[in-house]
């Protein structure tokens, strides 16, 4: 699942299905979310725009939008 927050600016991948119970900043304005088993479950992009071209964000929406409408169409 990808999430992107214009009012914030914060970009958000969930890797895998979980709670997050421990965050670490690998960089500024990049956190790796973990579980309780220490596994990755999410990556969070402050300030995203900056960071990621604004067009690959939007083919990056797009996919997932396209891919998430075709699945719950099964």
């Amino acid at each position: 699942m990808i999430e992107y927050h214009s009012d914030t600016d914060m970009l958000y991948i969930r890797l895998a299905e979980g709670t997050s119970v421990e965050s670490e900043e690998i960089e500024p304005g990049i956190v790796l979310d973990f579980d309780q088993e220490g596994r990755p479950i999410g990556i969070e992009v402050e300030d995203a725009s900056q960071r990621i071209d604004p067009s690959l964000l939007k083919v990056l929406l797009y996919a997932h939008k396209s891919a998430a409408s075709l699945y719950q169409g099964r």
